[in-house]
């Protein structure tokens, strides 16, 4: 049976930014040859050559240049008789019973390169010899050249691999930079470096730069420990290391096979993280993790697992074959990492729980949190935004969770029979979660009302051009203009700085001519505008044939209801008019003496008097004219007067007042929640 070359390269995946995997995989076999020949001095020389003073369209190439070429140089075993065998056979290798090679590395380099040469000497009982040879597809089949002697001159065993002419496709999309290519080989190799193999390997420029990348870990090291730990029948070892910011790495767990790096997580335990706060002062945490499990599950290529990264309840596959997935794994991995980095991580909570009480006093809504502790953690750099963003998700979490909780509890209530299933729907109901997500709801309005409060109490002084916001600013604060209840949604609005009641209506019309009014028959053509009329009791809410105006309605059948209408002036402004206009409101719209019928044709009367609130800023004169008209004084800022025959009582309040009594009225919840 023929075995085709360039059919085996046609099915071997590599993406072109992973070009240079051809040559991190020639840089692992020298590593594993200088293991083999069992010298305590290895080394391997990694050489970059490029083509120098290549220019397109005139400019100069980029991040040093275009990559022609790498050599590999290393003084292992070299290419013995038996070697160069198992070398010429594909997907085969001699090193696979201690080292798991699986024969892919020699078909990475013509991947990602047109050819490789290769130069070795090795010993032959007490005889040094040479071979050299060249690697490519040939169409007569000979990819192998004939081995010739070698030009070179060698004093011992060792390898020189070129792999010559980078792929247009590889290079243009792979790590030109000198250092990127360091890190990227590092990072492959970390295995080696993590368990101190006997070996150098330096990096450098054909005519430039230079790096020994053996003693970037070794120098930078702060602490270090090797952990076991066991899923089911698989036992993992896992070699922890606290590095310093210089390495150039991050942190993450490196899954290894076969000794190189076959995959990294970079965002680790996403199930703790207060462990992103353990490491101050920029040091990193590299978790190097091996296993016979993962040995056995890497793909051919080496890029990747063929383990599953989560499995279901009811993965029956997973289990039968015990197959552990990534999440697992990571799950069994942090104890050790825990215990590894305590130190760390208890300064870490302490500090995030300093943390959440600062953000608590900030945004006292989401206090009822501090059921859930460190669960929920405050990076040291969050901004005032960023922390309120963490608070409101982990509320979200929790309500989701008190959801799920409650309908799985409700479900089982519905099918089962027995006090069982009752109490555990109780206990559902009555959780800490469960009452801490309520609470949560009314802190977040109280806490809003502070921040209404704040700005309305801002709003009435002066603008920075010395003059008093409009009526309109004052008057959007406390509900928008020109809608109505059923043209906007106005439970929202802020009402209640005036009066808590008036939040619960039947119909609300704001800045509204009465002509647009849209449940009312005998206001066509009145262009007269209350500033805010809310009506209650008249009618059940209204169903949305009641917005067409052709389709009369009213849901009961007395149409008498409670009215309440408010007028605004400027601050600093005071209008005298502004009490006879309010009586003529009340007079058009309680019903007395005029035909303002509902669309079922029945009169509208009020059920009982109705209230009338003046808000504006009130003058000496305005107050000696108060008096003169019979109004009294409730306290001071605070006027009013009962019109017997017209229904109505007035009253008259200045901006203070009403503040003054909107925050007594709220002092309680404040204080409640810390932020009176």
């Amino acid at each position: 049976m023929r075995t085709s070359l360039q059919g085996r390269l046609d099915n071997t995946p590599l993406p072109y930014k992973e070009g240079l995997m051809a040559v991190k995989e020639a840089v692992v076999n020298a590593i594993q040859a200088i293991d083999l020949a069992d010298v305590r001095d290895g080394h391997v020389i990694v050489t970059i050559h490029r083509i120098q003073n290549r220019q397109i369209n005139g400019i100069e190439a980029e991040n040093g240049g275009v990559i022609d070429s790498v050599t590999i140089e290393d003084n292992g075993v070299g290419f013995t008789d038996k070697n160069f065998d198992s070398f010429q056979c594909l997907d085969y290798s001699e090193k696979r019973e201690k080292f798991g090679c699986k024969g892919m590395g020699r078909l990475m380099w013509l991947k990602a390169f047109t050819h490789a040469q290769i130069d070795s000497a090795f010993w032959d009982g007490d005889e040094l010899k040479t071979r050299k040879f060249e690697f490519a597809v040939s169409r007569d089949g000979n990819d192998v050249t004939e081995p010739k002697e070698s030009d070179l001159s060698w004093k011992g065993a060792g390898t020189r691999v070129k792999l010559c002419n980078f792929r247009a496709e590889y290079e243009k999309q792979s790590k030109k930079r000198f250092d990127a290519i360091c890190n990227d080989i590092f990072s492959h190799c970390i295995r080696y470096f993590a368990v101190g193999a006997p070996v150098s390997v330096v990096v450098k420029e054909e005519n430039g730069s230079e790096k020994n990348l053996d003693s970037i870990l070794r120098e930078n090291t702060n602490d270090r420990k090797e952990s076991k730990f066991n899923i089911g029948d698989w036992e993992f070892t896992a070699n922890l290391i606290l590095v310093k910011s210089g390495i150039p790495v991050n942190s993450g767990i490196f899954w290894c096979a076969n000794g190189r790096v076959a995959r990294v997580d970079k965002k680790i335990f996403r199930k703790h993280p207060i462990f992103d706060n353990a490491l101050s002062d920029g040091q990193k945490f590299l978790c190097i993790v091996q296993s016979a499990y993962l040995d056995n599950n890497v793909r051919p290529e080496r890029e990747g697992f063929t383990i599953p990264e989560n499995h279901s309840k009811d993965d029956s596959k997973a289990e039968l074959f015990q197959m552990p997935s990534f999440e697992e794994m990571t799950e069994a991995l942090w104890p050790c990492a825990e215990e590894f980095l305590r130190h760390l991580l208890d300064k870490a909570e302490a500090e995030n729980k300093q943390a959440l009480e600062r953000a608590f006093e900030e945004f006292p809504q989401f206090s009822p949190l501090r059921t859930l502790g460190n669960a929920i953690v405050i990076p040291p750099d969050a901004t005032r935004l960023d922390q309120k963003k963490i608070l409101r998700n982990a509320r979200a979490e929790m309500e989701d969770r008190v959801d799920r909780d409650i309908e799985r509890a409700s479900q089982k209530v519905d099918i089962e029979d027995g006090w069982q299933a009752v109490e555990e729907l109780q206990k559902a109901i009555m959780s800490d979660s469960a009452v801490a997500a309520k609470a949560m709801d009314l802190a977040s309005y109280v806490a809003r009302r502070k921040s209404v409060l704040k700005c309305f109490e801002k709003a009435l002084g002066y603008r920075g051009d010395g003059k008093y916001n409009t009526e309109a600013t004052l008057h959007s604060l406390i509900v928008p203009m020109r809608v109505d209840s059923l043209t906007k949604n106005l439970l929202d609005s802020n009402l209640w700085l005036l009066d808590d009641r008036l939040a619960f209506h039947n119909y609300l019309a704001s800045d509204l001519p009465f002509e647009d009014w849209q449940h009312f028959a005998g206001l066509e053509g009145d262009k007269n505008r209350p500033d805010v009329a809310v009506f209650k009791n008249f009618w059940a809410d209204a169903p949305k044939e009641s917005l067409d105006k052709a389709v009369p309605f009213v849901a009961g059948e007395d149409p008498h209801g409670e009215l309440t209408i408010v007028e605004f002036k400027r601050p600093g402004r005071t209008d005298k008019e502004c009490i006879e206009q309010i009586k003529s409101y009340v007079n058009r719209l309680s019903g007395k003496g005029t035909d303002l019928v509902t669309f079922y044709g029945r009169p509208v009367r009020t059920r009982d008097k109705v209230e009338a609130y003046a808000i504006l800023d009130i003058s000496k004169e305005f107050e000696k004219f108060l008096e003169d008209d019979d109004f009294a004084l409730v306290s001071n800022g605070h006027f009013y007067r009962f019109y017997n025959k017209l229904g109505a009582v007035v009253h008259v309040l200045t901006f203070d007042k009403m503040l003054e009594l909107a925050k007594q009225r709220n002092a309680a919840f404040f204080r409640k929640l810390g932020i009176d």
